[in-house]
């Protein structure tokens, strides 16, 4: 599955972490309500029972059950009178009240008035509320509002990260640049400066340098490992653009169509090649890929003598590539830019490429010495 962009990853981080605080808010409500529900119920009967009954203190009965009867039509309290017959008979009938329901709550006011007759009448008040519904209807009467709100935030959140990221991701590859630059530039001095002597030798007829056709192929051959560096050099430019394009890439697959590159080479010097890969994928953009194998089998090819060993494959969630090389290697120099005309003492810009592709795409890497030399790990 790709990788999402820095706007969308954040929006959907953020929308689900105020989701799941909106869910929990709410349940909360839910599991709360019904206590501060009923005290806030029970409050606002007590103050209707006696507010009611000092209105009909000293009415005839007539005006009290017209009045008592309308007001429970067209209120969610019943009021009845209480008969000497029964005082402990409830005219539940009457009530709105779901008997099926478990979650019903009964409360039950009782108020004494006085009638013009002077007789003593008793009225009663009673409420039935589902509380688990109204906790349901109070939940889902706020929730569309809460879900727009937390849109709302993490559109703007993700926004201002995302350019806050962005901002922090141009800056570190402006250094990235200027760094490599910096670094290149001096280190390319030391091969013009050899080859300016061989042909300032060769001008003068200076000592071994008589010998102009064969220091005429070593300035060929130095000439050719400058215009690599040079290619190396602007290919950082490029560096920049390889984000954002991940997708899911067999390695076997790019592999193949480099190594047919260094076929002839691997041949020249009798190399053993052996590809163990096996369908394995890395999440990655595809020239980035391109540009991390080239400069691994272009290293290895290099730093491996006649009849070396270069082996690749996969373990434990990590890619290898293992070449055989000179022992005494300093694997901790490697990923440094160092350019000499001595191989031993050269590290050139490849294994630094590597490393800053590699991290730009935030993909885990080391190097390891081996049996035969020495193995580049990629986390899978």
């Amino acid at each position: 599955m790709k990788k999402l962009k820095v706007f969308p990853k954040v929006f959907l981080q953020i929308f689900s972490i105020l989701i799941i605080l909106i869910l929990f808010i709410h349940l909360m409500i839910f599991l709360l309500f019904p206590r501060i529900y009923i005290e806030s119920r029970k409050s606002h009967i007590v103050e209707k029972s006696d507010e009611i009954a000092r209105n009909l203190n000293g009415r005839d009965i007539k005006f009290i059950e017209e009045t008592l009867d309308f007001y429970s039509k067209n209120s969610d309290i019943g009021v009845f009178i209480k008969t000497n017959n029964d005082n402990n008979s409830l005219p539940i009938k009457n009530t709105k009240i779901d008997l099926n329901s478990s979650s019903n709550s009964l409360i039950i006011e009782d108020r004494m008035i006085e009638l013009n007759t002077g007789e003593k009448l008793s009225i009663q008040f009673v409420s039935t509320t589902d509380i688990n519904k109204e906790a349901k209807k109070l939940s889902f009467k706020f929730l569309p509002y809460s879900l727009v709100i937390s849109l709302i935030l993490s559109i703007g959140i993700s926004i201002v990260y995302a350019k806050l990221m962005k901002k922090e991701e141009i800056i570190k590859l402006e250094r990235l640049k200027y760094d490599f630059f910096r670094g290149a530039s001096h280190e390319l001095k030391t091969p013009l400066a050899s080859l300016k002597i061989i042909l300032e030798n060769m001008q003068y007829n200076i000592g071994k340098y008589k010998d102009r056709d064969f220091y005429i192929g070593e300035c060929i051959g130095i000439v050719d490992k400058l215009s690599h560096n040079i290619s190396q050099i602007l290919l950082i430019s490029k560096l920049e653009n390889l984000k954002d394009d991940q997708e899911n890439i067999n390695i076997g697959i790019v592999l193949n169509e480099i190594m047919d590159q260094y076929s002839v080479l691997i041949k020249n010097k009798n190399i053993k090649f052996s590809n163990n890969l096996d369908g394995e994928e890395l999440y990655i953009g595809k020239s980035g890929l391109n540009i991390v194998l080239s400069n691994l089998i272009n290293n290895a090819v290099n730093y491996s003598d006649n009849g070396g060993v270069i082996n690749v494959g996969s373990r434990d969630g990590w890619f290898y590539l293992e070449n055989s090389c000179d022992s005494e290697i300093n694997i901790d120099n490697l990923f440094e830019m160092k350019f000499d005309l001595n191989k031993k003492n050269s590290n050139g810009m490849g294994l630094y490429i590597v490393s800053r592709i590699l991290s730009n795409y935030g993909i885990e890497y080391r190097i390891e010495k081996s049996d035969i030399g020495f193995v580049f790990l990629i986390k899978l």
